[in-house]
């Protein structure tokens, strides 16, 4: 029989042995429920530094939290491409640097309102959420540049009236109209078109702001299974166009008056 050559015990044990660089490894898999990610990885993080393993052992983490950061850098590269885009378009519309640097303002302010718009919903900053900020470099530039090519267009009609009152010829394409009309009359004529514009372009601001917001609050709300994935794609360019909608009505004419007045006093 067995027991004259061996003791018989009933133990617990691993069914195989799997290796990594012909080391032993084991794998622990979890499903979460109601924590983050991030939060996991960073209490884990905590416990091990309170209570390290032997000398021998290491670990490392994998799964989504390897995935979210491997791609963290190439997200960001594909932030920085984007604004670097539209900030080449602006310059080309604009033909000059200093209102298109003005109107990208706007992007690092839009940052606030997803940081508010995720906080409101009870979500954190993923991937998922960066996705919502790249998206954001486009479209949070859109009012700043309705705003200001308005501005521009105002400004430049009166000062030309103001210089055909004064009997200069500005239909010769070489006349330079900066400062022949005086700094209090050119200052004066900043003051109203920014004031004109504001009143203006207030309605289609607003219409164009609050459909494209409408169009993702379904997906902000995010009810339904595996909502949780995609929730903070909506939640953070909604919040992000009502930060550059209240940037674009409030501080941008402010900027674009010191800017402007700035420019007369040099002239």
């Amino acid at each position: 029989s067995f027991s004259s050559i061996a003791d018989l015990e009933i133990e617990n044990a691993i069914s195989q042995i799997n290796h990594i660089d012909k080391a032993n490894s084991i794998t622990i898999n979890c499903a979460t429920t109601s924590e983050n990610t991030s939060n996991i990885v960073s209490r884990l993080n905590t416990y091990l530094e309170e209570n390290p393993l032997d000398k021998d052992v290491s670990q490392r983490v994998a799964g989504v939290s390897k995935l979210v950061g491997e791609m963290m850098g190439p997200i960001f590269i594909a932030l920085a491409i984007a604004v670097f885009l539209v900030f080449m378009v602006m310059v080309f519309q604009f033909e000059r640097f200093d209102q298109p640097i003005l109107i990208m303002l706007t992007v690092p302010f839009s940052i606030i309102g997803v940081a508010l718009g995720l906080l409101a919903f009870g979500s954190t900053l993923n991937m998922i959420s960066l996705l919502g900020i790249i998206a954001l470099s486009g479209t949070a530039v859109n009012n700043g540049i309705i705003l200001i090519d308005y501005m521009n267009m105002l400004v430049k009609r009166k000062r030309e009236n103001a210089l055909t009152q004064l009997g200069y010829d500005i239909s010769d394409d070489s006349f330079d109209s900066n400062g022949k009309a005086g700094y209090e009359t050119d200052l004066h004529n900043l003051q109203e078109s920014i004031i004109e514009s504001a009143q203006s372009r207030l309605r289609s601001i607003l219409m164009t702001t609050l459909t494209t917001m409408l169009g993702v609050v379904p997906m902000a709300i995010g009810t339904g299974e595996g909502s949780e994935i995609y929730a903070p794609l909506g939640q953070a360019i909604a919040g992000g166009l009502l930060a550059t909608t209240a940037i674009a009505l409030f501080l941008m004419p402010v900027l674009y008056y010191i800017l402007e007045r700035r420019k007369l006093k040099i002239t």
